[in-house]
């Protein structure tokens, strides 16, 4: 039987679905979450801010493939953070998180100032503002898990990756404007401050003790793997989130390059086609509830992965910020949904005690590819083209719809 929290055994069983489910979640986590709407935002800055310092120091685009493989070498040591997380009030993990990311990024700041930021250096900040921002989003996960009740995870999952995908977007439409007016310098503090607004609601969450179960033992990775070989839809979904992971690392990490190098764009001009072309992720957000409980998920799974090949293929020969931001919005497509089902299937059947552990081998199964896609875009690139690059992972990514429907997500619904 599911645990519920306290206040919530009667409105649990309200017939209640779609957005209207989001009542029955604690305040304090919903405060939270839209915290984390403004703080994501400016921790987005950091998206656009490096690839640009890259580009300044070696514009070449084996350094902004470099960049976005090394940012995701933290992502190796997430099952023993989630390990962490599994054994602790997430509140902590998720202040602290907050607190040692506003300390780093002061500090980048400071050597950006000073002269002394150096190309290493850009990636050693890559590699910190992504392991914390894992760590912080494990937390997240495991909060969900445990502080709302199962009626209510469906909207509770939506609002958490609308958020995440508005701020994916308006975060660099409004990182171009600061860089090319204010500058660089205005763009990391502005990064920095926008940890308060996590770490504010965080103080206020309610508290989220683990499971008894998860003190016992101290082995990490055979429970993560076990708990995943018994919800095999669960690993399904989760493998192919990380083969699209591939192919969409591979084209994201060169799109700066190809719009400053080939198209000649200013740093406004690239953030403002970023935020545009979130509309059409942001819409299939608003609409993920009502998506994730009536459509198949092997049909959402394989349109996701039609749309996104589309994009991809079409984007290394667009010429005009329309047709960029129509690429684009393809590119990233029906992410909030996939987020959902993968979101609230995980928290249905994986067990508390592990499930800060499964969700960070999730994460990680799910971010290796991104390193593994951007390397080999940019040797690619260098080789062919960027026209040739993307149009191969876009035709990949449409042809890997087929091995859904020869997967356990085959004829799958969620269980609401």
């Amino acid at each position: 039987m599911p645990e519920r929290p306290h206040g919530h055994a009667d409105s649990a069983q309200l017939p209640v679905s779609g957005w209207q489910a989001l009542r029955l979640c604690p305040k304090p986590v919903v405060i939270f979450l839209y915290g984390t709407f403004a703080s994501d935002v400016g921790q987005g800055f950091f998206r656009l801010v490096l690839p640009w310092l890259v580009y300044n120091l070696n514009s070449t685009p084996e350094a902004l493939g470099t960049l976005a493989a090394i940012q995701f070498l933290p992502g190796l040591l997430l099952p023993w953070l989630g390990a962490i997380v599994d054994r602790s009030d997430v509140r902590r993990v998720i202040a602290l998180a907050s607190l040692v990311q506003i300390a780093f990024v002061t500090a980048t700041l400071v050597l950006f100032v000073t002269g002394r930021l150096s190309l290493w250096l850009i990636y050693v900040a890559a590699m910190l503002a992504t392991g914390l921002g894992m760590l912080a989003y494990n937390g997240q996960n495991v909060l969900l898990r445990r502080a709302t009740p199962e009626r209510a995870r469906v909207s509770v999952n939506a609002l958490s990756a609308i958020v995440f995908t508005v701020a994916w977007y308006v975060s660099p439409g409004l990182a171009g404007p600061t860089i090319s007016r204010l500058g660089i310098a205005w763009a990391l503090g502005i990064n920095a401050f926008a940890y308060v607004f996590v770490l504010v609601p965080a103080l206020f969450l309610p508290r989220t003790l683990p499971d008894a179960a998860a003190t016992q033992g101290v082995d990490v990775l055979r429970p993560a793997w076990a708990a995943l070989r018994k919800a095999p839809s669960v690993l399904h979904i989760t493998l192919v989130f990380a083969f699209w992971n591939f192919t969409w690392g591979g084209v994201y990490a060169l799109e700066v390059f190809f719009f400053r190098s080939t198209l000649h764009w200013n740093a406004a001009e690239v953030g403002l086609v970023g935020m545009a072309a979130g509309l059409f992720p942001v819409a299939l957000g608003v609409v993920g509830p009502f998506l994730a409980e009536r459509l198949r998920i092997d049909h959402l799974l394989i349109a996701t992965l039609g749309l996104s090949g589309l994009g991809m293929a079409i984007l290394g020969f667009v010429r005009s910020p329309l047709a960029a931001i129509v690429a684009v919005g393809l590119l990233d497509g029906a992410v909030a949904p996939v987020s959902i089902i993968m979101a609230t299937l995980s928290q249905r059947q994986v067990a508390s005690a592990v499930y800060g552990r499964v969700s960070a081998m999730q994460s990680l199964v799910v971010n290796l590819p991104l390193p593994a896609g951007g390397a080999l875009a940019g040797v690619l690139a260098q080789s062919f083209g960027i026209p040739a690059t993307f149009s191969v992972l876009g035709v990949v990514t449409l042809l890997s719809g087929g091995a859904v429907l020869r997967s356990g997500l085959r004829r799958l619904r969620l269980d609401l």
